[in-house]
């Protein structure tokens, strides 16, 4: 249920924003979801903080008004490998992790370790020929991939998601990219409903997955 009065701005996502965020992503992200919610608090800082360092990748949030307190993010890259760098960057603090006991057992461990070391849909590059067999046609240039959007459950519906997702396609389009993509579970009815209110493109390309990109010929014509 979305609260009244003024509606949240949306704006990029700064170094200072960055405890709000994992907070939004433990609430969003279960580890169902997110292998990063089974971390502590300091990695998945660390997994945000990325997304602002790197000049080609890119995070927006929602801004709730009066209090400042972020109650929505949505972060993408345009540049392939990024779970790869941030686990080679911080390699140390995650075997750290194991260590002090943060996460529930080397089981849960192995499996996590597994799941983000794992090629999946959610990439640059590799995806490209089950798009292809799919009949996704190929970007024209660059493609930025969107890893993720998330609202706080008080602040969903009233428009609030897509006012999140329509300012972080302008930034992107901004950089150069041609297309943003992203990949959806094909039961997620919701999201899939969600991206086609917002003029994306959508596309069953497995039993599981489902691929949604928008170009940038749509958006400035």
């Amino acid at each position: 249920m979305t609260k009244s009065g003024d509606l949240p701005r949306a704006r990029d996502m700064t170094l200072d924003d960055l405890d709000s965020v994992v907070q939004l992503h433990r609430l969003c992200f279960p580890v169902s979801i997110s292998v990063f919610s089974a971390f502590s608090h300091d990695i998945v800082r660390r997994f945000y903080a990325q997304f602002v360092e790197e000049a080609e990748s890119h995070a927006a949030v929602l801004e709730e008004p009066g209090s400042g307190c972020i109650v929505g993010v949505t972060f993408g890259t345009s540049k392939p490998g990024f779970q790869k760098r941030f686990l080679k960057r911080h390699r140390f603090r995650l075997f750290c992790s194991i260590i002090k006991g943060l996460l529930t057992g080397m089981a849960v461990w192995k499996s996590l370790w597994a799941r983000l070391r794992k090629k999946n849909s959610l990439s640059l590059g590799e995806y490209d020929s089950v798009l292809a067999e799919a009949g996704v046609p190929a970007p024209s240039g660059l493609e930025d991939l969107n890893m993720g959007i998330a609202v706080h459950p008080d602040w969903r519906g009233g428009g609030n998601a897509a006012k999140l997702i329509e300012y972080y396609t302008a930034i992107i389009f901004k950089t150069g990219v041609v297309r943003i993509r992203t990949a959806i579970l094909t039961n997620n009815v919701a999201s899939m409903f969600f991206f086609k209110r917002c003029g994306w493109k959508v596309r069953k390309v497995s039993d599981t997955q489902v691929s949604v990109w928008f170009d940038r010929s749509g958006y400035d014509s």
